[in-house]
């Protein structure tokens, strides 16, 4: 087996994970919108869900190309539209991760104003993302070294061997939106930590493990977005050194893909309610009417899902 046909195998494995996983939460959520799932934090899984999705798809569209390996076939403009695609759907996964660590602070630190847990202030955050993910893209496009075929991932990509576009894709991208997440989440988990020292006596046990699990999942998402864009931002900084190696560059969009296949993992298992919805649809679970009780009381007031996003720290 050549190893061309390796990678193929690899792509089509990631893109085929990334597309179930976010696929089914994705109808989840929406089949039990009404009743269940109507929460802001599920509206942004919902986004978060509809990116992977897309890039899985694009990932997959590619992988017939990735097993030619002939870039003398490929049309220049068709690689063009593809590598946008593919290219603005990984802007979108990225900035989702900025979205949730938003929402996350607006419930902790800023839940005394109202107006910010709305559906509409969340309907704006992804909004602001996905026309940001387009105002960076587009530019790009129009550049001629930008968008190419790699011979190397077999991928038609925004490659990093051209410094100009791909540094600063990866710093409006990848490293701006990494900081401002480590420091919403800083605030976060500090304001917990505050809290807990000042209600050490009246902080309960289920809040303990409700704030561990909230720090659990702060570090499993922080970890995936590093996993996924530290490579294309170390790359982008060795071409422009003078080093070359087409296992790098490989390594570059494989794990772009894998960032986006644990992503939608991730989601599907932090996601409670998605979780024994499918429990109960496969008959290993029945629904506790009590749940329902709860749920429906979320959604008289907006539906701040404190598990689903973050607990809030009274």
């Amino acid at each position: 087996m050549s190893a061309i046909t390796i990678v193929s195998i690899l792509y089509a494995v990631l893109a085929s994970i990334t597309i179930l996983f976010s696929l089914t939460v994705l109808l989840v959520i929406t089949s039990h919108w009404r009743l269940e799932c109507r929460s802001t934090a599920n509206l942004l899984t919902c986004n978060s869900c509809s990116a992977l999705f897309l890039y899985g798809l694009t990932l997959a569209l590619q992988v017939p190309f990735v097993l030619q390996n002939n870039p003398n076939d490929a049309s220049f403009l068709l690689c063009k539209i593809r590598s946008f695609i593919y290219t603005y759907s990984s802007f979108i996964v990225s900035y989702s991760f900025l979205n949730m660590a938003v929402s996350c602070y607006f419930i902790t630190m800023l839940s005394k104003f109202r107006y910010l847990l709305s559906f509409q202030t969340h309907w704006f955050i992804i909004i602001i993302s996905w026309v940001l993910s387009v105002i960076v893209a587009i530019p790009t496009f129009f550049c001629p070294y930008a968008y190419v075929y790699e011979v190397e991932s077999g991928l038609c990509v925004l490659t990093t061997k051209y410094f100009l576009t791909a540094f600063i894709v990866a710093i409006v991208v990848f490293i701006i939106p990494l900081n401002a997440i480590i420091l919403l989440y800083g605030a976060i988990i500090f304001h917990i930590v505050q809290q807990k020292r000042i209600r050490t006596n009246n902080l309960s046990t289920s809040r303990a493990k409700r704030n561990i699990k909230v720090f659990k999942k702060i570090f499993l998402y922080t970890g995936i977005l590093v996993i996924g864009g530290t490579p294309y931002f170390s790359s982008t900084i060795f071409h422009q050194m003078g080093y070359y190696s087409p296992v790098l560059i490989l390594v570059v969009h494989l794990s772009i893909a894998s960032g986006c296949a644990f992503d939608s993992i991730a989601i599907l298992l932090t996601n409670k309610q998605v979780k024994n919805i499918l429990l109960v649809k496969v008959g290993h679970r029945q629904m506790d009417p009590a749940i329902n009780i709860h749920q429906r009381t979320f959604i008289n007031y907006n539906q701040i899902q404190t598990i689903a996003v973050l607990p809030k720290v009274d």
